[in-house]
């Protein structure tokens, strides 16, 4: 056989192989190609949008016809996440999900008509809330402190997080973070631009197990300003592989083709 030919065949064997299952990583691919891992300006996540968050979502006081505010947080919360994410929406559950404990708690936000409409992963339309920190107005904090992951997890996940949908309200400008407690891992994405209308921050999850808290942290980068994000969505990955991740580069292309 030829060298050519040898060059060729293991570059198909990369291609194929499975990637190992191991240690936890959390990563995100916008050093790859932006287009992939941050959608700017998009509020459609149906099939007829992005097409994702087909594995659950959870939307904080989504469709509320009167404004109201300092609401808890799953007042007319949209949650369909998957069975294999555990929230508590009981401020006085010591498993409870959102905002640490220094004096001002988590609440939602909605019914606010210059925020964004969005159209949900399944298709329902409705003026979009917020999940407010006022612990991450110019200060780091976990708006959401404890999502577990339970039951039987896929190998790994895409963590979709919704943020600039509040018309400038609330703007999580200096930091979104997505964490995994249990391994100490995160992404940090710093100095962030936003204009009022959806962005959507998509982070890749491999080898979480039972027992892990998924976290996410929020920084407005200005004083007296709180931070927030509008929901997040969930996709499951199957059988993670290299050409899962090539997929990636081309765009969410093996989640579309479901």
């Amino acid at each position: 056989m030829t060298k050519k030919f040898w060059f060729v065949l293991s570059a198909a064997v990369l291609l194929v192989a499975p990637i190992a299952q191991a240690t936890t990583s959390i990563s995100y691919f916008q050093q790859i190609d932006p287009a992939v891992a941050t959608h700017i300006d998009a509020t459609d996540y149906s099939a007829a949008g992005l097409n994702i968050g087909q594995d659950g979502y959870l939307f904080f006081n989504f469709g509320a016809t009167t404004p109201n505010t300092n609401s808890p947080v799953g007042q007319d919360a949209a949650n369909t996440l998957p069975s294999w994410l555990s929230v508590d929406f009981d401020p006085n559950s010591p498993d409870y999900s959102f905002g640490d404990d220094l004096g001002a708690e988590a609440f939602s936000e909605g019914g606010n008509t210059p925020w964004n409409f969005l159209t949900l992963p399944d298709g329902t339309n409705g003026l979009s809330g917020a999940l407010v920190d006022p612990q991450a107005a110019n200060n780091s904090n976990n708006a959401i402190k404890n999502i577990g992951v339970v039951g039987n997890p896929p190998p790994a996940f895409w963590l979709h997080v919704v943020a600039d949908n509040t018309n400038g309200q609330y703007s999580s400008m200096n930091r979104i973070r997505a964490r995994e407690d249990v391994s100490g891992l995160d992404v940090n994405l710093r100095n962030l631009t936003f204009n009022g209308i959806a962005d959507v921050y998509s982070y890749y999850y491999e080898g979480v197990a039972v027992g892990d808290i998924l976290k996410l942290q929020l920084n407005s980068g200005v004083a007296g300003v709180n931070a927030s994000i509008g929901g997040i969505m969930v996709d499951a990955v199957p059988e993670p592989s290299s050409i899962a991740l090539l997929g990636l580069a081309l765009g969410f292309g093996l989640l579309r083709r479901r």
